[in-house]
């Protein structure tokens, strides 16, 4: 008995090798295969189980376990055809997002990059989206995130040899403007307490952001009706009203808007946003002469808002290097450039106003 099942067993060997031989040996696995993780159905008909991939004691969220905020979707940051699955993940219960995970698939899935925020409680991810901001042919990660007292930051990371920090900053929304043959711009959007919004727009130039505001009229006059509904006379909506009809291109309404504007007595912050607006109108209508005196009184603003600081230098020296003044415009940049020491050099805005002196210190040396 014993002999005839060693005799069946060897056999069966015999026959399996056999077979494994002819199929180049298809049934043995590899390693990869061994440790795929078991299938399970999730949105969007992706099977895998994004559990292994996330912090213990975190909870993958879904559409169904978080009123439909986060859902696991694909992206393709290395534009080279593989996939990667975004997955969020975060607090059991409360289904708070405290990060998410990309995982790669291959022959198997496998950890891409973790996003986590598990041990900085002040922050929790509201959203992510890529998007290839710097032409490199790979998306960027901007992630939206809410604080503590409910501000909202943004984190921009790369992809290159690995991930990297590119900024971080603070603004209540972010809107990708997608452009067909171009790179996408970026609208800031920061809300006033009185309601009022203001927007600029960035976009990727050589290693840094740069000002696109005024290169985009299409988006502001898109916008126009929306500043009309919070215009007041008395309030700061005219002034924001007049801000986006300069940048929508309608410089003599807008010109308008800030004269009715400036009937009344404004604290000095608004005072000098409103002395741009109405200095710039004039300059792009051609009325030099009347630009320059409006920004005149800009260097004996408290310097609060380096921002709006930065923007009236700039533009003094526009004016004053259409005057064919070339002294006076680079004394107005010396004093401008050592505004960029109030910015942290990882600031998004410190690589834009760097990039706005650097275009007018290039104009004078043409000029010359």
């Amino acid at each position: 008995m014993h002999r005839l099942i060693s005799k069946t067993s060897l056999l069966i060997i015999v026959i399996l090798l056999l077979s494994m031989i002819i199929s180049s040996c298809s049934y043995l696995p590899l390693p990869e295969e061994v440790m795929r993780p078991p299938l399970g159905d999730v949105e969007n008909g992706i099977k895998v189980d994004a559990d292994r991939f996330i912090p213990r004691g975190m909870v993958v969220l879904t559409a169904g376990n978080s009123g439909g905020r986060y859902k696991m979707r694909f992206t393709d940051i290395e534009n080279d055809g593989l996939g990667e699955l975004v997955v969020f993940y975060g607090v059991p219960g409360e289904y708070t997002c405290r990060g998410l995970v990309l995982i790669q698939e291959y022959d198997y899935w496998k950890l891409y990059h973790e996003q986590s925020y598990v041990e900085n409680d002040r922050y929790t991810l509201e959203n992510a989206d890529f998007v290839d901001i710097n032409g490199n042919g790979r998306r960027e990660m901007i992630i939206e995130l809410s604080t503590f007292n409910n501000a909202r930051m943004f984190q921009i990371i790369k992809f290159d040899n690995e991930a990297e920090k590119m900024y971080m900053f603070g603004a209540d929304r972010l809107e990708i403007i997608r452009n067909e043959g171009s790179l996408p711009m970026l609208a800031v959007w920061n809300y006033e307490t009185s309601g009022d919004f203001d927007i600029d727009i960035i976009r990727w130039e050589e290693d840094g952001f740069v000002n696109a505001t005024y290169d985009t009229p299409s988006y502001f006059t898109k916008l126009i009706p929306s500043y009309e509904k919070e215009d007041n006379a008395h309030g700061n909506g005219a002034l924001y009203l007049a801000d986006a009809l300069l940048k929508a291109g309608d410089y003599i309404n807008s010109l308008f808007k800030i004269n009715e504007y400036l009937k009344e007595e404004r604290g000095n912050e608004q005072m000098l946003k409103a002395s741009i607006i109405k200095s710039r109108c004039l300059f792009y209508l051609g009325r030099t002469e009347e630009a320059l005196p409006i920004l005149s009184a800009a260097e004996l603003v408290p310097g609060y808002n380096t921002d709006l600081l930065f923007e009236a230098f700039i533009l003094m020296a526009d004016i004053l290097i259409s005057k064919g003044d070339t002294e006076a415009a680079k004394k107005v940049l010396d004093g401008s450039v050592k505004l960029l020491y109030n910015y942290l050099k990882s600031d998004y805005k410190y690589h834009l106003w760097q990039n706005e002196y650097d275009i007018r210190l290039e104009n004078l040396e043409d000029s010359n």
